[in-house]
This record gives structure tokens, sequence and C-alpha cells, in this order.
């Protein structure tokens, strides 16, 4: 949505035509805006919770899960939109936009992060010596 409406802001702050097919140029480089910002904001958003949590995941492949994921929800968005022939609202679809295609998309790149990742053990689990007979331990 931020890549949407930034690019959107942008093109209409240059001053041109923002009525008309000024507005409606500047609405379809938001739109391409969206189709970067979604899926970008999926690959850092899983990547960096990884992080946090001490998961080593595959970076690249969350990215390419994150576009596929958008791609898989803007074909679902495109298969709605056919198969409803314009009948679904203008908000309905919207509201689709804004929340099933982003989730789609971070959906991927968790895939894609989690695939072949592994856990850094945690410092509160390890295991402590043991002290032995007559020892008094660490």
């Amino acid at each position: 949505v931020v890549g949407f409406w930034g690019t959107f802001a942008v093109c209409m702050s240059t001053g041109e035509d923002t009525t008309g097919w000024g507005s409606l140029i500047c609405a379809i480089l938001g739109l391409y805006g969206y189709g970067v910002g979604v899926p970008l904001g999926a690959t850092v958003g899983v990547n960096v919770a990884g992080g946090w949590l001490g998961v080593r995941g595959n970076v690249w492949l969350s990215a390419v899960g994150a576009v596929l994921g958008f791609g898989a929800g803007v074909g679902l968005l495109a298969s709605l939109s056919a198969a409803t022939d314009g009948t679904v609202s203008d908000e309905t679809m919207i509201g689709v936009a804004l929340s099933v295609v982003p989730f789609l998309s971070a959906l991927g790149a968790t895939l894609g992060y989690n695939l072949g990742a592994t856990v850094a053990p945690s410092p509160s689990l390890s295991p402590t010596p043991a002290s032995g007979p007559g020892g008094s331990g660490p």
C-alpha cells in the first residue's frame, strides 16, 4: 500500500495534468509501486521476524516465494473478477487486493525462508554441566 501511495503521490506532485489521463497514468504507476512494495515488504518482514526468532533461513528463496505468492494473489484476483463478470463491487475487489494478495505474498516468503532453515539454540535452554560425585559443580 505504501508502494502504491508513494508512487502515486510522487507522480501527482510533478505538476503535470493531475486530472483525467494524468491521474490515470499516476494510478497505473501506483500499481507498479504496489507490485514492487508487496513482495519487498513480505521478504523484509519475514527475514526480520526470522532473525528475531533465531531462525537462519534462506533470504533468496524468501524473495522468490514472495514474488510467487504475489503472482498467485494477483491471479486469484483476476480469476475472481472473471468468474463474477464484474458483478462484484469495486470495494470488494480493493479489499481482496489489499488483504489476500499481501497475505499470499507473505505466505510465499515464509515458505521460501523456512526451506532448509535452522534454528539457533537458545542460551537459556543449553544444558548445564552436572556435578560429579564429590564435586561442587560450576
